[in-house]
């Protein structure tokens, strides 16, 4: 069984809110209140408790040497990325305030133009 380990911010008693982006896992952001308690030596995720309105989104770059360049352009409209163990694979952090369509829609036109792929992580935005 596969798993992701998040850095997170203790809370007290149970509760951590996640301090990173997730790269695999689908079902939080960064900023969720999450409940998590010990099994076998290791904390594990039980569930959330308080969700932060962050989205998660995942960019899968065709050519490595244009990661910089889409990170850049991420960073520009407010969002914070983190890039893999596998370089051309970019994790997003889009925050409450930042217009995800915006940015979905710049995505998209890379997209369009074989720069890269994308897919939702967890989105708590609305989306139009």
């Amino acid at each position: 069984m596969g798993y992701e380990g998040l850095w997170a911010a203790t809370l007290g008693g149970d509760r951590f809110r996640v301090d990173n982006i997730p790269f695999y896992v689908r079902v939080v952001s960064n900023g969720d209140v999450v409940e998590a308690r010990m099994r076998n030596d290791e904390l594990r995720y039980v569930r959330v408790v308080r969700r932060g309105g962050h989205s998660t989104l995942r960019v899968f770059v065709a050519d490595v040497a244009n990661v910089s360049t889409i990170r850049d352009a991420l960073r520009a409209r407010g969002c914070s990325t983190e890039v893999a163990n596998i370089p051309r694979f970019v994790s997003v952090d889009v925050p409450p305030p930042v217009d995800c369509v915006a940015v979905r829609k710049m995505l998209r036109g890379y997209q369009r133009d074989d720069v890269l792929e994308f897919e939702d992580g967890c989105t708590q935005h609305r989306l139009r």
